[in-house]
């Protein structure tokens, strides 16, 4: 198998772990909003998110049951190691520092029309120590969540950075017992 192939296996397996760990102890998510669009909500989905600004990724998943304002779920943040921040060739093992898979907390959810705004908990960042908050903003398109987020340090070397996001209904609200 190729370097460049089990970097990215020994990436997945690490999120997947990290998801079905996750899976176990969902946080709760307050949903607030209109009935119309929070009845839009129902379901399970699941998603991605990425920021080239500062090279992170990481998986998204809630459920919203129906007749319910509380959502479950989780962001997993998966930072870009020290090896791709400074631009070392992958054989290089000495310098290999990851940084390992965070599990984010979504604070709260609102909705209304089409759209969906949140925040997350308050978390580290993973390279300057400092706290960061995160704000997101999306448009509902039937199956689909589409939007970018903004992430703000409370540290004077942390500015803003951007990214996007979007999530797809993975299970119907009919198949929810």
């Amino acid at each position: 198998m190729k370097a460049s192939n089990r970097k990215f296996s020994a990436v997945i397996a690490a999120a997947l772990l990290m998801a079905s760990a996750c899976a176990t102890v969902p946080s709760n998510i307050a949903v607030r909003g209109d009935l119309s669009t929070i009845g839009q909500l129902v379901g399970s989905w699941e998603g991605v998110y990425n920021s080239q600004a500062n090279g992170r990724s990481g998986t998204i998943s809630f459920q919203l049951r129906a007749g319910t304002d509380t959502a479950h779920g989780e962001v997993i943040m998966i930072p870009r190691s020290d090896l791709e921040q400074r631009n070392l060739p992958p054989d290089d093992v000495m310098t290999r520092q990851r940084v390992p898979a965070a599990l984010l907390t979504i604070r709260f959810v609102a909705a209304a029309d089409d759209e969906v705004t949140g925040v997350l908990d308050p978390y580290p960042d993973p390279e300057c120590g400092c706290t960061l908050m995160t704000r997101f903003f999306g448009r509902l398109r039937g199956d689909e969540i589409k939007g970018k987020f903004t992430s703000t340090g409370s540290g004077i070397f942390h500015g803003t950075t951007e990214g996007t996001w979007s999530v797809r209904r993975v299970t119907t609200p009919s198949r929810l017992r």
